[in-house]
């Protein structure tokens, strides 16, 4: 029984190895993961903000347009009178092609900035369930680690038990031993006695 024991407390000690092995694996893909998904995330993050920053340029610009949003031949050939988007339009004028350009450049950018905004929720998204299943993996992995150092602990102290037992059960057959060879001087005190009286 007691081999038994033995020979199963190796094979649970190499079965907890080897998931061991297999966690730290898992968790170290996980970690490079997480690693490669906060680096898309931080590159989102960053083209947001040259979105932004390029809005924020073509509002303005369209801002300073809206002061001309409208025009009409002026009386001096090659030029051109203006009403202001406040203004609004009269009689003989129509759009500015400068305010036209503005505006479209201005919704591009805002397009594009909000197409940043969302690969940015994205990545962020993906980071968060990276980091989550990092965290697990390292959770599994401490897990496994309990276990081995569980399993090793108990295989040592079975065998420490085990010798033990063997060594207490050598010492009481010593003893057995022992008591035959006092027997044996009893013996040998009797013959003495009994070739003095032959004297």
């Amino acid at each position: 029984a007691a081999i038994e024991r033995q020979k199963s407390a190796k094979a649970d000690i190499k079965s907890k190895r080897a998931t061991k092995t297999s966690k730290k694996s898992a968790w170290d893909t996980a970690k490079s993961t997480y690693t490669t998904k906060q680096s898309a995330y931080d590159t989102k993050s960053n083209a947001v903000t040259t979105k932004n920053t390029a809005y924020t340029t073509k509002n303005s610009a369209l801002t300073t347009a809206n002061a001309q949003k409208y025009r009409k031949s002026a009386k001096v050939p090659g030029g051109y009178q203006y009403r202001s988007a406040t203004q609004g339009i009269a009689r003989g004028y129509s759009l500015n092609p400068a305010w036209t350009t503005a505006n479209n450049e201005r919704t591009a950018a805002a397009s594009e900035r909000n197409t940043a905004k969302s690969e940015k929720t994205a990545a962020e998204s993906e980071r968060d369930s990276a980091l989550s299943d990092r965290n697990t993996k390292s959770s599994d992995y401490d897990t496994a680690v309990s276990d081995l150092t569980s399993a090793e602990k108990a295989e040592k102290a079975f065998k420490k038990q085990t010798s033990f037992a063997t060594s207490a059960g050598g010492g009481g057959r010593g003893s057995g031993k022992g008591g035959t060879a006092k027997k044996g001087g009893k013996k040998g005190g009797k013959k003495g006695k009994k070739g003095g009286k032959d004297k």
